[in-house]
């Protein structure tokens, strides 16, 4: 049994020596683990400090920069205020320039409007026939001097087709009723009228919106007769 025995020792020997070493390689494991913690959180303390110490800086940066902006501007607005206030003031004197300006235009204008006024009561007191010409011929819209000269010195102008507006009313006449017109004076003394086409002004547009009642009135009528020679369109689904 001894060397028996004596191989068993042996063998116990080398298994106890290697667990030792074992257990000697996990406690200095364990040991480098507890080292690498400790460092890590060391190092995360650090970062953690030096972050706080940046945003610190950085908000102390960017409030100056704030600080600063605020301070601008603040000078700014005031410039801009008192640049302001003179420009109301300005405006102001502006203002009150225009209204005198103005007063004085309307004055004129006033005074302008009585010369004219009394200058056509003049006109129509000394010349009572000429001035109701003049007053014919601007009605349908003849205003130039040299056309006016002419049909009161007894000739006749005749006129392209065009538009002309009904002094009665203001409304023009349709496109489809241009035609030529001759203007002239008609007979002389107390009588003499502007005519139109050999009529009165009133009696040429009565006639013109005569024309155009009967058109409307033809055409009325040749509608509704369309109407009635059109068949009646079947309805669907019907029989007939």
């Amino acid at each position: 049994m001894r060397p028996r025995i004596e191989k068993e020792q042996v063998r116990f020997d080398t298994l106890f020596t290697a667990n030792e070493y074992l257990e000697g390689v996990e406690l200095s494991a364990d040991r480098l683990l507890a080292s690498y913690d400790s460092r890590e959180s060391e190092v995360a303390r650090i970062e953690s400090e030096a972050l706080e110490r940046i945003n610190s800086a950085s908000i102390s940066f960017w409030a100056k920069k704030d600080v600063e902006k605020l301070a601008k501007e603040n000078a700014g607005l005031k410039l801009l205020v008192s640049s302001k206030d003179t420009d109301i003031q300005k405006e102001r004197n502006e203002t009150e320039k225009e209204r005198k300006a103005r007063e004085r235009a309307e004055a004129g204008m006033e005074r302008l409007k009585d010369t004219v006024s009394f200058s056509q009561s003049a006109l129509a007191r000394r010349h009572p026939v000429e001035a109701r010409l003049l007053e014919e011929l601007v009605s349908i819209g003849i205003h130039r001097p040299d056309w006016q000269d002419k049909i009161l010195g007894g000739e006749t102008l005749r006129f392209a087709p065009r538009k002309w507006t009904d002094p009665s009313n203001g409304r023009e006449i349709p496109e489809d009723f241009y035609q030529e017109v001759d203007v002239r004076m008609e007979n002389r003394g107390k009588d003499t009228f502007i005519s139109m086409c050999g009529m009165r002004i009133a009696d040429f547009f009565k006639q013109i919106w005569a024309k155009v009642t009967e058109a409307l009135g033809l055409k009325r009528r040749q509608e509704e007769e369309q109407r009635r020679q059109k068949p009646d369109t079947p309805r669907r689904g019907m029989k007939m």
